[in-house]
């Protein structure tokens, strides 16, 4: 499903019967087109890995669930392995398909389309969730951003929580010009989490004249691995305090084209992972509204993983954005 907008020359297509997918968004910048979401090569690859293109949704928890389950008031949540990694990872959105519930585009609102997954339309069984929701996802674009709304509806008779998450990847370069590993990457984050899905984990503050506040190369990023298919680099950070009123965002600098990637979001995204995936020229920053594992995390004696838990009948709203522009010049003299 494609949505277009022909005032910024902005195409995003949507993959309702692939978890939402939004599998490419191209725009143009200084009257250029620039792929701003690395787009699978067909959608059988998509199909298969759902969140290594385009920009899948992580629901009803984003990153890896240590021991696969957690236990909540009282009760013990047992998480079935996913196919591709062999334990709880990203949770059963993204392999399910979506229904459309409404499109449409005008000059005032732009070109939006929305979908939604629910488990009891879905057949969602206990054994993949035993929370009934309902998640409602608004993706437009407007103005050659891309702007992707959502909602979760709690519509069992027991708290629920959760985290959610989007996967958006970003070629490197974002131009014909330069190389992957001199785009740069940074992150409006206070601290960096480590050994979270093993506790103990560990928290650190983060300066302003540090990586990721002070952008750096991919070059100059240590890799968490290294293998025959490539270097592999997965960090993870949270924005706590300072300004409530928007959550974390980063971005992607490539100097060599004149163009930046930028991700922001509401305040219910106060964490951003960044990751590379081997074998492809591409960077992800993932707005989340939690530390990966966060049900195993709360009371931990650590700081506020940013866990949800939703009452019965209530709801949810959040909302993140990307967008491409010119990159910014510094002042001279």
């Amino acid at each position: 499903m494609a949505l277009r907008e022909p005032a910024s020359g902005s195409l995003a297509e949507v993959v309702p019967g692939l978890g939402g997918n939004v599998a490419r968004f191209r725009t143009l910048v200084g009257g250029r087109p620039i792929e701003v979401i690395g787009a699978p090569p067909d959608l059988a690859t998509l199909r298969a890995l759902p969140t290594r293109y385009g920009a899948g949704v992580l629901f009803p928890y984003p990153g890896r669930v240590g021991g696969d389950g957690f236990d909540f008031q009282g009760r013990r949540v047992d998480l079935p392995p996913d196919p591709a990694t062999n334990n709880a990872m990203h949770g059963l959105a993204r392999r399910r398909a979506w229904r459309v519930t409404g499109m449409g585009a005008s000059p005032e609102a732009g070109a939006w389309v929305t979908t939604e997954i629910a488990t009891r339309e879905e057949a969602v069984s206990a054994a993949e969730w035993p929370f009934p929701f309902r998640l409602s996802l608004r993706i437009a674009l407007r103005g050659g951003r891309l702007r992707s709304d959502v909602t979760v509806a709690n519509t069992g008779g027991a708290a629920m929580p959760f985290g959610l998450g989007f996967h958006p990847y970003i070629p490197t370069p974002l131009g014909p010009r330069g190389e992957a590993d001199a785009c740069e990457v940074g992150i409006d984050a206070t601290e960096r989490w480590q050994d979270f899905v093993d506790p103990p984990a560990t928290v650190t503050p983060i300066r302003e004249d540090e990586w990721p506040r002070r952008p750096l190369p991919l070059a100059d990023i240590a890799p968490v691995r290294r293998s025959a298919a490539g270097i592999v680099r997965n960090a993870t950070f949270f924005r706590r305090g300072r300004d409530r009123g928007r959550g974390a965002t980063g971005r992607l600098i490539d100097r060599a084209n004149g163009v930046e990637a930028v991700v922001t979001c509401s305040p219910e995204f106060p964490a951003m992972v960044f990751y590379t995936p081997p074998g492809i020229a591409t960077a992800s920053l993932e707005p989340h509204t939690c530390i990966p594992n966060a049900f195993n995390l709360t009371g931990a004696g650590l700081p506020d993983p940013g866990l949800v838990v939703l009452a019965p009948g209530a709801a949810w709203h959040g909302w993140y954005t990307l967008h491409a522009a010119p990159l910014r010049r510094p002042a001279v003299g």
